[in-house]
């Protein structure tokens, strides 16, 4: 399913056989990651790192290391394919060099609960 949103992008509902798997891991893991201009998420940062002091919300003070950005690739690529297999990631592909700048997992409603103990 391909959506046109107008302008630059188009979203696109990723499966497990869409050439775009890749690349929704790479997007979403670097994100996660941050770097030295963007900071990473908060609660993953400290999942991996614990603290790191008073600047926890910001950018990273050196690049991250091989280990750092695996893990989060690891993470991403567990939690991307839990969402593929409920049919809930999503794609923000660029219409003119078809490369995606965003990706999304979500849970749809109704879709199997990631806790098997979990009732409707």
């Amino acid at each position: 399913m391909i959506r046109d949103i107008g302008g630059k992008f188009i979203v696109v509902h990723v499966d497990e056989k869409s050439k775009l798997v890749e690349e929704c891991i790479d997007v979403i893991s670097r994100g996660q990651c941050g770097s030295t201009k963007t900071a990473p998420d908060p609660l993953l940062d400290w999942v991996y790192q614990g603290t790191r002091g008073k600047n926890t919300f910001g950018p990273l003070e050196k690049a991250p290391s091989s280990e750092r950005l695996a893990w989060f690739r690891w993470l991403t690529t567990f939690v991307l394919y839990a969402g593929l297999s409920r049919g809930g990631v999503y794609a923000l592909v660029d219409k003119a060099s078809r490369k995606v700048a965003a990706a999304a997992i979500t849970c749809p409603p109704r879709c199997t609960p990631l806790n098997k103990d979990e009732e409707e």
